[in-house]
């Protein structure tokens, strides 16, 4: 992704951020309201998590967009396990260590969040997702296989654009933010052809 369209998207991200921050801080109030109301109703605990996610994800967006957000070491297994917070399915993990990147550790994890998602959304019945950790040559190289069909040769070239989506219902936002988080951290995430079904693989500096 070159610099100028990093710019335009942290335009964007500038933009929304300011108008849905106000919107977001109610939402989020009124839903800790009515779990306090509702304390038993797994409904409402469930619209506060979410409310505080939208509203955390905004408030990123913001300060990553003015570059107030330091960067720091963070470990993969931190960002791999904030990512699947609340996602169903059978982890297989092969992790040969542990290695840190410089991140903004909960966007960094949205964006592997958003492979995860895509993942589930393209297994056929309980998904199995493969996830594999390894460096090469001062990189970071995540991997991420579902246990579908793989995505159709139609989309391949155009996955990470706008508007652009492999999965039924799917809007075609979450993989074109995914790469711009990405990008932001001086990374790249494509898809792996050659495979019976879709791997992801995110390449990140690794941090000494």
């Amino acid at each position: 992704m070159s610099s100028e369209a990093i710019d335009r998207l942290n335009l964007v991200a500038m933009a929304i951020g300011h108008e849905l921050r106000n919107d977001m801080l109610s939402i989020s109030m009124h839903a800790h309201l009515l779990a306090g109301r509702l304390p038993d109703d797994p409904s409402a605990a469930a619209l506060v998590r979410s409310a505080e996610r939208a509203r955390a994800t905004v408030e990123d967006l913001v300060a990553l967009a003015r570059e107030t957000k330091a960067f720091e070491a963070v470990r993969i297994s931190s960002v791999i396990s904030s990512a699947r917070l609340e996602l169903n399915a059978i982890w297989i993990d092969h992790l040969v260590d542990d290695p840190s990147v410089r991140a903004h550790g909960s966007l960094l994890a949205r964006a592997i969040a958003t492979l995860y998602r895509n993942a589930i959304a393209m297994s056929q019945g309980r998904p199995t997702i493969t996830t594999r950790v390894s460096t090469r040559a001062n990189r970071v190289v995540i991997e991420i296989e579902d246990d579908g069909p793989g995505v159709a040769t139609s989309v391949m070239t155009t996955l990470f654009e706008p508007l652009v989506s492999a999965r039924p219902g799917g809007t075609g936002i979450g993989l074109a933010m995914c790469k711009w988080i990405v990008a932001l951290h001086e990374g790249e995430v494509a898809l792996v052809q050659g495979q019976p079904h879709a791997v992801f693989r995110v390449d990140l500096p690794l941090l000494h």
